[in-house]
């Protein structure tokens, strides 16, 4: 009769903080895909139209030219939001099948049994 071998306490730790880290990945990226489009909806804004609104508003120190700046950027980086949200959620999935393997304890490939001969 075989002996029942008992998973390492480190291994459990490492597949218990993966599946957390895909799950918290998974809903980053999930977060990135929906956020990407809608930065990309925004239009080319002018310093003019920022001062016409600022002006109607009693803000102290507020400077056009960085806030029209800000939204051009975020439109310009609205496809790479959307690209590293799904990378982040490919990751995530990834992560969470090699934590549930490694909390099962699967060999993958059978190599373990290979070398242990």
């Amino acid at each position: 009769m075989q002996a029942e071998r008992k998973r390492p306490d480190g291994v459990t730790i490492l597949g218990i903080l993966g599946i957390i880290g895909g799950i918290i990945g998974i809903i980053l990226g999930t977060g990135m895909v929906i956020i990407g489009p809608i930065f990309s909806q925004f239009s080319q804004v002018s310093e003019t139209d920022i001062a016409d609104i600022l002006e109607d508003e009693e803000l102290p120190d507020v400077n056009s030219t960085d806030i029209a700046t800000g939204l051009n950027e975020l439109k310009r980086l609205s496809g790479s939001f959307f690209i590293f949200g799904i990378f982040l959620i490919a990751e995530g999935i990834a992560s969470i099948l090699v934590s549930w393997g490694l909390l099962k304890a699967k060999d993958g490939l059978g190599l373990v049994h290979l070398y242990s001969r």
